[in-house]
């Protein structure tokens, strides 16, 4: 067996990008009072591609009278793309009124409110082509005795050439968003709060987005003859076709749900809750289509 003519590549190319946006506002005024509130943004993206490809031929193993030969081409290609978006909110609210007199403050009315949000998004995509071409022929000759030792010759041709096609792509979303706020009211004195209102809110969502989808196709053609001392026993050629495709088309979609309330009153530095709720849902989603047609010819 002998090989020539092989050759390959492997270059990876990535491109790497983002930006970031930060806004804010805050108002101070009389009797303690004080608002703030602002935003973070920020979007990432990542890209790379990644070709593969090489070719080789090949000498098939043959005795004296024999030949053969072939070939195989290969080439594949892969491209990532990642996407990253964040956004995180905020906003904040302090209210103190009262007075201050020997070395003590006493409020006869406090208020604190923040609330905030978190949301993230990353989205990843691969995309892969690939294709493979072949080729093989194969001839054989050979010296019959025969009967009565009345020799006659034998000649075997084969040729076979194939080409096969994969393409597809793998994508997922995955989404994180969080939000909270808090409410307080009540009076402060002798350095100790109390709290007529007291309010804690918290929910999240986490849901996972992900789909496939690949075609495949397979076509090629088969030829032969077979030759007994000059006369062609057989002679034909064959085509054939293969398509395939499938994946899941309408995605499979995962989701976590979340949520927390807590309602109450402060008194001497004690937090008594009149109310608390937690809840938390999942749910699953999934579906495939796949689909295969094959086609034979004979001329």
């Amino acid at each position: 067996m002998s090989s020539s003519g092989e050759s390959s590549s492997d270059d990876d190319v990535q491109n790497d990008s983002g930006s970031e946006i930060v806004s804010g506002s805050g108002n101070q005024g009389g009797n303690d009072n004080q608002d703030d509130s602002g935003s973070v943004q920020g979007t990432y993206t990542s890209t790379g591609t990644m070709p593969i490809s090489g070719t080789f031929s090949l000498g098939l193993d043959a005795d004296v009278g024999d030949g053969g030969s072939g070939s195989d081409i290969e080439t594949t290609t892969v491209t990532d793309t990642i996407t990253e978006t964040e956004l995180e909110t905020f906003s904040e609210t302090v209210y103190q009124a009262g007075v201050y007199a020997a070395g003590s403050f006493n409020l006869t009315s406090v208020m604190y409110s923040q609330s905030s949000s978190d949301s993230t998004t990353q989205t990843s995509t691969d995309t892969y082509v690939g294709s493979q071409t072949s080729q093989q022929s194969n001839s054989d000759g050979s010296d019959q005795d025969g009967y009565n030792s009345d020799g006659y010759d034998v000649s075997d041709y084969n040729n076979s050439v194939g080409q096969e096609t994969v393409s597809g792509s793998d994508a997922s979303t995955e989404q994180d968003q969080s939000n909270e706020s808090v409410y307080q009211a009540g009076n402060f004195s002798n350095d100790s709060y109390s709290l007529s209102s007291y309010s804690f809110s918290a929910s999240g969502r986490d849901t996972v987005t992900s789909s496939d989808t690949f075609t495949s196709s397979v076509a090629g053609s088969d030829s032969g003859n077979e030759i007994i001392d000059g006369w062609t026993v057989f002679s034909g050629s064959g085509t054939y076709t293969n398509t395939g495709s499938g994946g899941d088309g309408s995605a499979a979609t995962q989701s976590d749900d979340w949520s927390l309330t807590e309602l109450g009153t402060m008194s001497g530095g004690i937090l008594a809750l009149s109310c608390y709720v937690f809840s938390e849902q999942q749910s699953n989603s999934a579906s495939s289509n796949d689909n295969n047609v094959t086609g034979h010819a004979l001329g």
